[in-house]
């Protein structure tokens, strides 16, 4: 089982940087859409907690270099627009880790954390209710839903009430 401190602390890194993405995939059921949620950011030990809470890998961002009109700034010599003379090649953004869960596993740990949550500007209810609607137990893709179920689980994480059913069954026959 997860710590309620620990669900809090994912909560609020949920509150501050999380959000919601819906993508439409040619390999999903017609009408069904693949649902993700993702913290991308240049906070040391953020996403690679997140990972360890969840089973997964973050994906690191190379840095990029500053377009140039992103450097300007204030110039009050000689100017007639404000800013420095800045060459966008010394300078270069931060490096980005992000961590995303898609579907059955957005759903589980929505379903964990979304009540020590105060935001409501992401559609976080739409985004677990989607899901859960679209799970699929048997037949095509389900296997990808109960091992992410089973990981997730095996972790600590609480199953919403569609997925414990279903679960439990499927254990001793992946293992």
């Amino acid at each position: 089982m997860i710590p309620e401190a620990t669900l809090g602390w994912v909560a609020g890194i949920f509150d501050f940087q999380a959000h919601v993405q819906v993508r439409k995939n040619p390999q999903r059921a017609p009408g069904s859409e693949q649902v993700s949620i993702y913290v991308s950011t240049s906070i040391p030990g953020i996403p690679e907690r997140l990972c360890s809470l969840t089973g997964t890998a973050p994906e690191e961002k190379e840095n990029h270099r500053l377009r140039p009109e992103w450097t300007r700034r204030r110039c009050t010599e000689h100017c007639p627009d404000a800013h420095e003379h800045v060459s966008a090649d010394e300078i270069s953004m931060p490096m980005v880790t992000k961590w995303s869960c898609t579907g059955a596993a957005a759903a589980i740990i929505l379903w964990n954390v979304r009540r020590y949550m105060t935001t409501d500007h992401e559609p976080w209810d739409w985004a677990q209710a989607q899901v859960l609607s679209q799970l699929r137990l048997t037949g095509q893709g389900s296997a990808a839903i109960l091992a992410a179920a089973k990981r997730l689980h095996a972790l600590g994480w609480d199953l919403p009430p569609v997925l414990a059913g279903a679960v439990p069954k499927a254990l001793p026959a992946a293992g």
